[in-house]
């Protein structure tokens, strides 16, 4: 590996195998509000995406108050009712621990909001390992790379 200061890591899909979890609570918000349930393929392309730009691609006819609905819906899917396992990826800790042995700053860039993270985190123990983040909620969501330029800035 070249002799980088400081890797960034997105979240769901790379260390976290969350997919499964996210495509089933899609499906479960689109059903419950009566809503065209988006194929795999369509959930898949927006993860990575804040949730609200999530919606409005996969419910394009959503108005502003609807979204407010649909992204309270989704994550009460997503946190209490979808059982779907969320675990983190083989050796992903592992990987975590030989960076920072090797005096590698780390960093996550997700779409996921704030408190989201925080709590994925916590949950997994991983927040030992990544004293900067940006989320979905503190700037431009991806493929945007105002979330990559703020932590480059900040960590010079």
């Amino acid at each position: 590996m070249k002799d980088y200061q400081l890797i960034i890591f997105d979240w769901d899909g790379t260390l976290m195998d969350s997919i499964a979890r996210i495509v089933s609570s899609i499906r479960a918000l689109a059903q419950v509000n009566e809503l065209i349930i988006p194929n795999e393929s369509a959930i898949k392309g927006i993860i990575g995406l804040s949730l609200e730009e999530a919606i409005v691609t996969l419910f394009p006819t959503a108005n502003g108050a609807t979204i407010e609905q649909l992204k309270t819906g989704y994550k009460k899917h997503y946190i209490e009712l979808d059982p779907t396992p969320t675990p983190l990826y083989s050796n992903a800790e592992q990987l975590l621990t030989a960076l920072t042995q090797q005096g590698k700053m780390l960093a996550v860039a997700t779409g996921k909001a704030k408190t989201g993270l925080q709590r994925v985190m916590r949950e997994t123990n991983l927040t030992r390992f990544f004293n900067h983040v940006r989320c979905g909620c503190e700037c431009h969501s991806k493929p945007h790379p105002q979330m990559l330029e703020q932590l480059l800035y900040q960590l010079n």
